[in-house]
């Protein structure tokens, strides 16, 4: 899924077009402040929305499989068991 790519949208809204958007707004005062706000307004709003369509098609996925939930659910299990073992194997930090 090309939304589901973080380069798509870097490359439609990079760094560079947005300084060089605010340098064309002349004059002094708010508007090239409030132009910055909207498009990180906009900007966040559209990333917000990709995550959740991304999350919804992979909880949509893996109610459809039951293996698959099996596998994801003994595969936290393992990270459960390796950072607990960690723990274990830490030292602890002098008071």
């Amino acid at each position: 899924m090309v939304f589901c790519t973080s380069q798509y949208w870097l490359r439609a809204v990079g760094p560079a077009n947005i300084a060089f958007s605010c340098r064309r707004l002349a004059g002094d005062g708010p508007i090239p402040f409030l132009f910055l706000e909207a498009i990180f307004v906009v900007g966040g709003t559209l990333w917000s929305i990709g995550q959740a369509v991304c999350a919804a098609s992979a909880t949509r996925t893996i109610r459809r499989n039951p293996a698959l939930l099996g596998w994801l659910e003994r595969l936290s299990g393992c990270v459960y068991i390796a950072l607990g073992l960690n723990l274990l194997r830490s030292k602890p930090q002098p008071a």
